[in-house]
């Protein structure tokens, strides 16, 4: 009681009592709040909030949709005068060809002249008014309206004997070509017969022993026939290339021209391909050759080079790229590895054939392997010269082979 009254009148001691009071009372309200078991400690190690709770930015307002809408349309319109100044470029750049070029050059200059290589350099910018309308144009001026369509006698069954027994066909009498070619030179107007107007025939066909009337379904045959004969060693005037025989490389299925076909009898079947070739273009029947660019190159008069080679031969492209650079060209021991290589070497055909005169008892070494390499490519950017020039000269008899100088290979293809 004692204690109690000195307390109460003391205000110090009634101060003290105040501030534990205090002091009691707020840590019971940090106990109330953090609970039973909890600490201060584990209160503010809070876990961090999840995504979903994490304050997200304010979406852009209506004035970013509007600039981004604006940009979007400027780019739209800058692309498209682009492109049409760059089309109004190209027709200038046609136009002038068409006036100040082509009445200068000589398209039939070859590939490796001046004006062949200035005539490579213009032909991917040239539109297709100017390839060939003029082309339309001679077509046009040129087209045969003969009354008389000649009937033809086709004996399939003798083709297919043919085949079937392996043989070939060296003198053009029993396959379908040699037995077509023969029919043809016998009908009056010659080279004529080709130029008819567009979506009409040079003939009717009939096959021996097999019925039907020819409007229009047997003459396709048989053109399609003559195509897959082509593609076949029953006639020899295409080959396979030799990355076909390989399976390596590009051109798996691609064939190129035979330079074994060199007898007069291949030489005039190859005129009379290069006739068919131009009897399609002028009338639009479908002829599926399936040739090498290599070959297609060829027929139009572009210059091929040595990714031409690749194209088709990759193991001839792999010895060039030995013995044509320093840096990888071989020391006497790699050559002596090789086997003893002359200067002979596989044509497209897969047969040896000397480089040089005596090739064969020349081997190849450190001071001639440059040369080794030259010769090599020459023949292989030239192999079908022959074969090519008989099937261009056939070509020339029905369209303007001066004209197709302006396209590419690939116009020729798909065409």
């Amino acid at each position: 009681a004692a204690a109690a009254a000195i307390s109460t009148d003391d205000p110090a001691c009634s101060s003290s009592a105040n501030d534990d009071t205090g002091q009691g009372r707020r840590s019971q309200q940090q106990q109330t709040t953090l609970g039973p078991g909890s600490s201060p400690t584990t209160q503010q190690e809070q876990p961090p909030p999840s995504p979903s709770q994490r304050p997200q930015p304010s979406p852009r307002g209506a004035g970013w949709v509007q600039v981004q809408t604006a940009v979007d349309v400027l780019f739209r319109e800058t692309l498209s005068q682009m492109l049409f100044v760059r089309f109004l470029v190209l027709l200038e750049l046609n136009w002038s060809v068409s006036r100040d070029f082509l009445p200068l050059i000589d398209l039939a200059a070859p590939a490796d002249s001046a004006y062949g290589r200035l005539l490579a350099q213009v032909k991917p910018r040239l539109l297709g008014h100017l390839k060939f309308s003029q082309f339309q144009h001679v077509l046009q001026n040129t087209k045969y309206d003969g009354s008389a369509t000649p009937s033809i006698i086709l004996n399939r069954k003798a083709a297919v004997t043919l085949r079937e027994r392996g043989r070939v066909d060296w003198e053009f009498r029993r396959s379908l070509i040699g037995q077509l070619l023969t029919e043809i030179r016998k009908q009056p107007g010659g080279p004529k017969l080709f130029r008819r107007p567009w979506q009409s025939r040079c003939m009717k066909v009939q096959f021996k022993g097999e019925g039907g009337e020819d409007a229009g379904g047997l003459y396709r045959e048989a053109l399609d026939a003559v195509a897959q004969e082509l593609h076949s060693k029953t006639v020899p005037l295409f080959v396979p290339c030799p990355n076909a025989v390989s399976e390596v490389g590009d051109n798996r299925d691609a064939w190129v021209l035979n330079p074994r076909a060199t007898a007069p009898e291949c030489i005039r079947a190859l005129e009379f391909v290069g006739q068919l070739l131009g009897l399609a273009l002028r009338t639009g029947d479908l002829l599926p050759l399936n040739l090498a660019p290599f070959t297609w190159k060829g027929i139009v008069g572009d210059e091929r080079k040595r990714d031409d080679v690749r194209s088709i031969d990759v193991f001839a492209d792999k010895h060039l790229s030995i013995f044509s650079t320093d840096e990888l060209r071989p020391g006497e021991e790699s050559l002596e590895a090789m086997g003893g290589l002359q200067f002979a070497y596989p044509d497209v055909t897969g047969e040896e054939i000397e480089l040089i005169e005596g090739g064969r008892d020349e081997s190849v070494t450190l001071e001639n392997a440059s040369e080794f390499a030259r010769l090599l490519l020459q023949n292989r950017l030239t192999f079908d010269r022959l074969q090519l020039q008989a099937l261009r000269r056939g070509l020339s008899t029905v369209v303007p082979i001066q004209l197709i100088r302006l396209w590419s290979w690939r116009d020729l293809q798909e065409r």
